[in-house]
């Protein structure tokens, strides 16, 4: 992958000065002879939706065709789904509990296989529900733009579910009890199978039961298009990491800034506490084919409160590992979804209002 050399100027929007990255001089002598040159230009954004279209935005993926499905925690309709020019062009899923319906929709994520699918996840009614394709084309109104829920059983609140295949879904486990693994693996009826993936880390301090070092070291997860193979961003680390579908460690990726949580258990022993120099790490992660697009921030919670749960900086890592290259956007954002085909970027941001931002990817 060539190192980035910035596209033509789009609407320009402010951004705020990540943490200083060594790697990206590493990066630029990725493949090359290795010596120091200048970090490439950050990436110019572009506003796709407007100050008004969204609430609160946790979620971003896109369809086969190039739109843009969000989901909003917070807006009247759960699912908000726009073309690649930013037109509205469906409002889905209204609150309640019935078919359709979400009470705290959080995520949505694919399934390998199945280029027209995407599955929403509420975290309170604990199921994950299937949108219709003809929905993204604004073609199925009201309930009928959804398929049959599927509700993860027990009625337990998992973290980042995400599909392997046809058969399987893995997502974080909350570990309430000892014993219990990092992973848990459900069946395709929503039907829990077994824990995989061993102990949470105990990380250079912190410690505390499962349950604490689970928070510690939680974060957003990706699937392989082909494989099931998924990725794990940790959250409060500089650690990214993929398994395969028994929780087995596969790749350690040779992330530019590890670091471990810094946190301690709560009085109550549930809860996870900051410690002084607690930092976000890897705050989303997208999966190609070929490579590992990776949102780091490295930002201190005390020096920059909400402002550390965004980033300017993306790692991009192949399978095997190996930083590529450190893509610097000219504003932070939350979340990311990434259009190989169509060579875009897409980001959520929520400062100073919450929008998608686009950055457009020049040629490898």
């Amino acid at each position: 992958m060539s190192r980035i050399s910035g596209p033509a100027p789009a609407r320009r929007i402010g951004g705020r000065a990540g943490l200083a990255l060594v790697a990206l001089t590493v990066a630029a002598g990725v493949g090359g002879c290795g010596n120091a040159a200048p970090p490439p230009p950050p990436l110019r954004g572009h506003l796709l939706t407007d100050t008004v279209s969204l609430a609160f935005p946790t979620g971003l993926a896109l369809t086969a065709e190039g739109h843009v499905v969000v989901v909003d925690l917070r807006a009247p309709e759960a699912v908000r789904v726009f073309d690649s020019a930013g037109a509205l062009v469906a409002k889905l899923g209204k609150e309640g509990s019935g078919p359709g319906e979400f009470v705290n929709a959080l995520s949505v994520f694919g399934r390998p296989g199945h280029p027209g699918e995407l599955w929403i996840h509420d975290t309170r009614l604990d199921r994950i529900v299937p949108v219709q394709g003809q929905a993204f084309r604004g073609a199925a109104p009201g309930a009928g733009a959804f398929g049959p829920a599927v509700t993860l059983k027990p009625g337990i609140v998992v973290e980042s579910p995400r599909w392997l295949d046809d058969t399987t879904l893995v997502a974080l486990n909350p570990m309430l009890s000892s014993g219990e693994q990092r992973f848990v693996r459900f069946g395709a009826d929503g039907v829990r199978r077994a824990t995989v993936g061993g102990p949470a880390p105990q990380g250079a301090g912190g410690g505390g039961s499962s349950f604490v070092r689970q928070q510690a070291w939680g974060g957003e997860m990706a699937v392989h298009p082909s494989r099931p193979v998924f990725v794990l961003a940790s959250r409060y680390a500089g650690r990214l990491e993929a398994f395969d579908r028994d929780g087995a460690l596969r790749v350690k990726f040779r992330v530019p800034h590890p670091f471990d949580p810094d946190y301690a258990p709560g009085d109550d022993g549930i809860n996870m506490v900051r410690g002084e120099d607690f930092r976000f790490g890897y705050l989303d992660v997208a999966a190609t084919e070929q490579h590992v697009y990776a949102l780091f921030s490295g930002r201190l919670h005390r020096e920059h409160g909400a402002e550390a749960e965004a980033a300017d900086q993306v790692h991009v890592f192949d399978w095997k590992g190996d930083l590529l290259q450190v893509i610097r956007l000219d504003t932070p954002i939350g979340r990311l979804a990434v259009d190989t085909a169509r060579r875009t970027l897409y980001g959520i941001r929520h400062d100073p209002y919450p929008q998608v931002v686009a950055f457009p990817l020049p040629a490898s």
